[in-house]
């Protein structure tokens, strides 16, 4: 597949294996190869720069056995999708889940060369037909949209939409499970929040989506909601031998900072011994810097950063994520952010390729009139300014929002 884009890395591995001696369906990574791994510190180089020991990334593999951590909770990891000639297809260096893990069961790791744009995507998955997928919400966000610009340019689909819903829910989840190959068992999602809409969609269709939550410096989970036990707009319940809780929670909005405590937790910032006693606190509890909230049953509902929180004229908090999400549904919008202009919310946006409008000041008020009828009024908008060069993004695809602040990098 190499000449598609593709690079068959499992293979490759083991081929390597076999030629050192290593019996082909043996797990490539064993108990023993690992022990080397457990007993060193290793350093993530990137914009955290977290030191753990070894063992955090496979969890005490060499004690536990090949996949320690999430071999103890099968309830959370699917094991047969990993297990002999299953397929294993990763977006984004997550070494812990996306590397190490399966290939200590025996998967095939496929991945992509280039970035993950739905067209490249859809074709790779048509040609791997992979039974897990661990992926960021703006590719199947991005998948979402095409599929509602079909049903909005199909007359035959949109009239179903009005009188069986439920019938076009039914031939969409059928479409999108042979567009991902037919063979899907786990489409994991994480690494920004999902878009409620989207989620609302694969939730009706019965699509096998799973949330993950967490941070580098958790590696990398926190919380999970696997297939079956997802809720709209929630991150789930605490992953396996993670604790967490609410800090500082608000008594008005039951609202507060995720802090969580565990084996996953780093050891600290590298060389950085002042951001390392913010972050981690008293009795090893990390403070993530995200907002949410948690209901009866033990779910959590991330609400947006600390670090993004707008406050209101009246003192109330204002979450320009949500407002975003807004924005994003309107049709052609490919991407926005939300933004305090003195004492204005501004929304920037970015259109999709190949949007038609008769202008940008014609869609900026469009877009403009759309969200305000959506939000509450101390979230309403003052104005839109839309940019024709796309947002400078991270490696994982996330908006670097400090950039756009202020008038003169928007």
């Amino acid at each position: 597949f190499a000449g598609d884009g593709l690079d068959l890395a499992g293979e490759i591995l083991r081929a390597d294996a076999a030629a050192a001696g290593v019996e082909p369906d043996a797990p490539l990574l064993s108990a023993e190869s690992l022990e080397v791994v457990h007993e060193i510190e290793i350093q993530l180089i990137g914009p955290a720069s977290c030191i753990f020991p070894g063992g955090k990334f496979v969890l005490d593999a060499s004690r536990e056995g090949g996949g320690g951590y999430l071999q103890e909770a099968p309830d959370h990891v699917p094991s047969e999708p990993l297990l002999g000639e299953s397929v294993y297809s990763l977006y984004g260096p997550v070494l812990a889940l996306g590397m190490l893990y399966p290939l200590s069961v025996g998967a095939q790791v496929y991945y992509l060369k280039g970035m993950p744009v739905p067209s490249v995507l859809l074709g790779a998955m048509r040609q791997v037909r992979p039974t897990i997928i661990l992926t960021v919400p703006l590719i199947i966000e991005k998948v979402y949209k095409s599929v509602c610009r079909t049903v909005d340019a199909d007359r035959r689909l949109s009239l179903m939409r009005r009188r069986a819903p439920w019938l076009l829910d039914i031939l969409l989840g059928a479409k999108l499970r042979k567009m991902t190959g037919g063979c899907l068992k786990f489409f994991g999602i994480g690494g920004a929040k999902l878009s409620p809409e989207v989620e609302a969609f694969l939730h009706r269709i019965h699509f096998p989506y799973a949330i993950g939550y967490g941070l580098t410096e958790t590696a990398p989970l926190v919380c999970n909601a696997c297939v079956g036990r997802t809720r709209v707009g929630s991150i789930g319940v605490p992953a396996y031998g993670v604790e967490v809780r609410l800090d500082n929670v608000d008594p008005a909005t039951g609202e507060g900072e995720i802090v969580a405590r565990g084996r996953n937790v780093m050891l600290g910032y590298y060389k950085d011994p002042s951001r390392t006693a913010k972050a981690i606190r008293q009795d090893g509890w990390f403070h993530t810097g995200d907002l949410a909230a948690m209901d009866a049953r033990g779910r959590f509902y991330i609400r947006g950063r600390l670090n993004n929180v707008i406050m209101g004229a009246t003192g109330e908090n204002i979450y320009p994520e949500e407002i975003e999400f807004v924005i994003n549904s309107y049709p052609g919008v490919g991407e926005s952010l939300v933004v305090e202009r003195g004492r204005d919310l501004v929304g920037l946006v970015h259109m999709e390729e190949g949007t038609e409008h008769s202008s940008l000041a014609d869609a900026a008020k469009s877009i403009l009139e759309y969200v305000n009828k959506r939000v509450n009024k101390q979230s309403a908008l003052a104005r839109i300014e839309m940019l024709t060069e796309p947002f400078k993004k991270t490696a994982t695809q996330k908006i670097r929002r400090f950039l756009y602040m202020t008038p003169s990098h928007a």
